[in-house]
C-alpha cells in the first residue's frame, strides 16, 4: 500500500525466507511510523487500507521493530573527471543512497560489481583509466533505481526543498499516471514492476504500447482490495 500525497503513510508486507513475512512501514513529514511494538500495530490502521492490519490480528512477532529515518536519496557524481584519484573506485551506497522503502540499495550495489568486471575483462584488465570507465559503467548500472526513486519521491518534496526543472516535472507527471495504470493494467503493470525491480531498462516505460496505453487511456480507480489470485499477462 505506497503512501501518497493525500495519506504519506504506506505499507510493504511480503513473503521472505522460511514461510516468515516482513512487514515495513513507511511515513513522511511527520507521518513517521512508530517504534513501539502497540504503536506499530495501530500505524498499520490508518495507512488508508485494512489489509495489513488485519493480517497483523493473526501474525506472530518475530524480532522487535526497528527504525530508519534518513531517506533521504543522495547521488555522488564520481564519474565525472577529476573526481576520483587514478585507482580508486566507488560502490554501492558510498556512491548512490536511495530511500530504503523501494529496496534498491543492495540490488545496485549488486548490479555495479558486474558492471566493474564486464569493463575490466573487455577493457584488457588493469590499466591507466580503466578505473574511471568502470566507474562510469557504476553510474549507469544505478540510473534506472536512481530515476524510480527520486520519481517516486518527488510529490512529497516542498517547494524549499528544491526546484524541480520541466523535465522532472514531465517525468513525474509521466510516472504518476503510469504508476495509477499500472495498478489496473496488466501490460503496464508487467512493464512498471520490471523496471522497478531493475530487471528491465527505464526505456521499457516509454516504449509505444506503454506509453500509448499510460497517456491515452483514461484513468480509472483501482480495486477496492488486493486480489485474491495470481494476475495473468
Amino acid at each position: 500500500m505506497p503512501g501518497r500525497p493525500e495519506c504519506p503513510r504506506g505499507a510493504a508486507y511480503v513473503p521472505v525466507e522460511d514461510g516468515n513475512w516482513l512487514l515495513t512501514l513507511s511515513g513522511v513529514r511527520g507521518h513517521h511510523p512508530p517504534t513501539d511494538a502497540a504503536e506499530f500495530t495501530a500505524f498499520t490502521a490508518t495507512i488508508g487500507d485494512p489489509y495489513v492490519h488485519e493480517l497483523l490480528a493473526r501474525a506472530e512477532p518475530l524480532s522487535p521493530v526497528h527504525g530508519f529515518r534518513d531517506t533521504c536519496n543522495r547521488r555522488r557524481h564520481y564519474e565525472r573527471p577529476g573526481a576520483l584519484p587514478e585507482g580508486f573506485l566507488v560502490l554501492g551506497d558510498a556512491g548512490c543512497t536511495f530511500n530504503p522503502v523501494y529496496g534498491q540499495g543492495m540490488s545496485v550495489a549488486a548490479l555495479g560489481a558486474p558492471a566493474v568486471r564486464t569493463t575490466f575483462a573487455e577493457g584488457g584488465g588493469l590499466r591507466p583509466g580503466i578505473t574511471a570507465e568502470a566507474q562510469r559503467a557504476v553510474a549507469r548500472a544505478a540510473e534506472p533505481a536512481w530515476l524510480a526513486a527520486v520519481g517516486s519521491d518527488r510529490p512529497y518534496a516542498g517547494t524549499a526543498d528544491t526546484t524541480a526543472g520541466l523535465g522532472e516535472r514531465l517525468t513525474t507527471w509521466y510516472l504518476d499516471r503510469l504508476a495509477a495504470r499500472a495498478a489496473i493494467d496488466p501490460v503496464v503493470g508487467a512493464a512498471f514492476r520490471d523496471v522497478f525491480c531493475l530487471t528491465a531498462p527505464p526505456a521499457r516505460l516509454v516504449a509505444p504500447q506503454i506509453f500509448l496505453r499510460t497517456v491515452f487511456l483514461p484513468r480509472r480507480p483501482g480495486l477496492p482490495g488486493p486480489p485474491t489470485v495470481v494476475e495473468r499477462v
